[in-house]
């Protein structure tokens, strides 16, 4: 039929996360996790539930990797100390 696009072929997809990326996942669920335990745990399952849907949904994200996550509660840049 005309207008159509051919169906793209299977992409095999990896998600790996970067030490930075694996760091900032740990700090933010320490920091949040001194005030809601239940709340890191369940923010930390968000963050495997988001990642996990570009392995069915390959198309969702654009080819490479993420660098960083960073909470809202953080100084970005980090401020040197004095």
């Amino acid at each position: 039929m005309a207008g159509r696009r051919a169906p793209e072929p299977c992409r095999i997809v990896k998600l790996v996360w970067t030490r930075p990326a694996a760091a900032d996942r740990l700090d933010i669920r320490a920091y949040i996790a001194q005030d809601n335990p239940s709340a890191a745990l369940a923010l930390d399952a968000l963050f495997s539930a988001k990642a996990g849907r570009l392995l069915g949904h390959p198309l969702l994200g654009r080819p490479g990797r993420v660098l960083r996550i960073l909470h809202a509660a953080r100084q970005w840049p980090p401020q040197s100390r004095q």
